[in-house]
């Protein structure tokens, strides 16, 4: 549910992101970011998202998501 450059109001949980690597998935792919000093944050984007404003690595983008889609999962050991 993560969205590149949100614009509206409704996406309260809004970061910069500088995209990492890039995998292609046919008919998505998985964008690898830094965020908030996190190097591993995965996104799925399709698509079709991709060709309305394509990712390139180094680039930085806005990505942002509702806070009812957000879950917090305890810290893997």
């Amino acid at each position: 549910s993560i969205v590149i450059n949100p614009d509206s109001a409704e996406y309260q949980n809004r970061f910069n992101a500088r995209v990492m690597d890039l995998i292609f998935h046919g008919d998505h792919l998985r964008a690898r970011m830094s965020v908030c000093g996190n190097d591993n944050f995965i996104v799925k984007i399709s698509n079709e998202v991709n060709r309305l404003s394509p990712l390139e690595v180094g680039k930085e983008i806005g990505i942002g998501w509702r806070a009812s889609d957000c879950r917090a999962l305890d810290e893997l050991e």
